[in-house]
């Protein structure tokens, strides 16, 4: 049965404060760490956490790791003007999120 646990997570996100509040909530909800299955981002400082709390299973999330190569694809300079274009197209989403009156008037157009 998975447990969740939310926390505020004040201060810097280096891996040994990751670490011991991680092991603060294993500990609460009485888990051992050699029974759990861990999907994080693959930063290095909740890379180093994992270690250090000797989590025997864990895994980079596929989508993160997905995100990245996708965001890396888009943003590199061979891709001609993709990243301009997607900056123009934020802009305008941008717009009509923030003003309900153009997006009022956008339904009534299309």
């Amino acid at each position: 049965m998975p447990c969740r646990s939310v926390r505020p997570a004040p201060g810097s996100h280096i891996a040994d404060f990751i670490a011991t509040e991680l092991d603060a909530v294993l500990t609460e909800w009485s888990v051992c760490t050699s029974t759990v299955n861990v999907v994080t981002d693959s930063g290095a400082n909740v890379k180093k956490a994992m270690t250090q709390l000797h989590v025997e299973r864990w895994w980079p999330c596929f989508a993160h790791t997905l995100q990245l190569c996708v965001n890396g694809s888009i943003n590199h300079k061979d891709v001609s003007d993709l990243p301009k274009i997607l900056a123009k197209a934020c802009t305008i989403v941008g717009h009509f999120r923030r003003s309900p009156l153009a997006t009022t008037q956008l339904e009534r157009a299309q």
